[in-house]
C-alpha cells in the first residue's frame, strides 16, 4: 500500500533503492534513513521541493560541540572548496559541523543514490578525526540524534509529549464515554486504553511519517481485530468483563501475528522504538 504523495513515493523509492543496495541502514525516530559507515553516519531525507517536485537530501554531522570560530569557518569554507561533491556547513546553535550533498529526486536511480550515500560517508569519515583534533568536540556517530539539515530544533520529543496529553485526553474521554453508554467498568479500561495508544502512539508516530496510510492501517490493525472481537463476543454471551477479556487476548495475538508478515518494516521499526521508550524509562 502506498500513497501518492510525491514526498511518500519518493520516500517508497528510496527504501527499496536501500534494501536493495549493499548498504546497510536503519530508519531513524523521524523516519530519516540512517547509514552507519566508520565513526560517520549518513542521513538520507525526501523532501518537496516547488511545484510538486522533490529532492532527496544526504547529510552527515562529523563532529559535535566544536569550538566555532573563525578559523572553523574558514576551514570549512577552504576544504568545502576541495570537494568534488558535497559541501561543509555549520550549526552555530548546536556547535555541530554537518557535510551534506543534494540529489534530485523525479530522476533519481539506485546507482547514484548508492555513489552519493558511499561518497558522503566516505568523505565525513575522513575528515571527522581532523575536525576533533583541531577544533575539539566528538565525532558524532549516534544515529537517532541527528538534527535537520540547516539546524532548527529536532521535533520528535516536543510533537510526542504532546501527543502524550492529548492521548490521556482522549483516553479519559473514551472512559467517560463508554461508562456513561454501558455502565460498565471493563469497557471504559478498553476504551481508554485503546484511545491511548491510538492517540499518543500512533497519531504521534503518523504525522511524521510520509507513508502516512500504511503506518495507520498499522496501527488500526490490533484495535480493529480487538473491536470486532470484542464485540463478537459481547453479542454471544452480553457479558462486557468476558467480552473485553478475549478482545484484548484473542485481539493482540492475531495482531502480532499479522503485522510483521502485513507491515514487516513497520513492524520492525515500532519494536525497535518500544524498546527505546522503555530503556528511557
Amino acid at each position: 500500500m502506498t500513497t501518492s504523495d510525491p514526498v511518500g513515493l519518493l520516500w517508497d523509492t528510496l527504501e527499496r533503492y536501500l534494501e536493495e543496495s549493499p548498504l546497510d541502514f536503519t530508519v531513524d525516530a523521524d523516519r530519516d534513513f540512517a547509514v552507519p559507515r566508520g565513526s560517520a553516519v549518513t542521513w538520507i531525507r525526501p523532501v518537496e521541493w516547488t511545484d510538486g517536485q522533490t529532492i532527496v537530501r544526504i547529510w552527515s554531522i562529523t563532529n559535535a560541540g566544536v569550538r566555532v570560530d573563525g578559523e572553523l569557518t574558514r576551514f570549512l569554507a577552504v576544504e568545502s572548496g576541495k570537494l568534488e561533491l558535497g559541501g561543509f556547513s555549520l550549526d552555530e546553535a548546536r556547535s555541530s559541523v554537518l557535510l551534506g550533498h543534494t540529489l534530485l529526486g523525479d530522476f533519481l536511480s539506485r546507482r547514484e543514490l548508492e555513489e552519493a550515500v558511499a561518497a558522503v560517508a566516505s568523505i565525513a569519515d575522513s575528515y571527522d578525526e581532523m575536525i576533533e583534533a583541531r577544533f575539539g568536540g566528538r565525532r558524532f556517530a549516534e544515529p537517532g540524534q541527528a538534527p535537520p539539515p540547516g539546524g532548527g530544533p529536532a521535533p520528535h520529543a516536543l510533537h510526542q509529549a504532546v501527543f502524550n496529553v492529548l492521548g490521556l485526553a482522549a483516553g479519559i474521554a473514551a472512559a467517560v464515554g463508554a461508562y456513561a453508554l454501558t455502565g460498565s467498568i471493563a469497557l471504559p479500561i478498553y476504551a481508554s486504553l485503546m484511545a491511548l495508544y491510538l492517540v499518543a502512539r500512533g497519531f504521534a508516530d503518523v504525522i511524521s511519517d510520509p507513508q502516512k496510510v500504511r503506518r495507520a492501517c498499522y496501527f488500526l490493525l490490533m484495535p480493529a481485530l480487538s473491536t470486532a472481537i470484542l464485540w463478537g463476543v459481547y453479542e454471544l454471551w452480553g457479558r462486557w468483563w468476558l467480552a473485553v477479556l478475549v478482545g484484548f487476548v484473542a485481539g493482540g495475538a492475531l495482531a502480532r501475528l499479522l503485522a510483521p508478515r502485513v507491515f514487516p518494516r513497520i513492524h520492525e521499526e515500532e519494536m525497535e522504538d518500544t524498546v527505546r521508550r522503555m530503556e528511557g524509562m
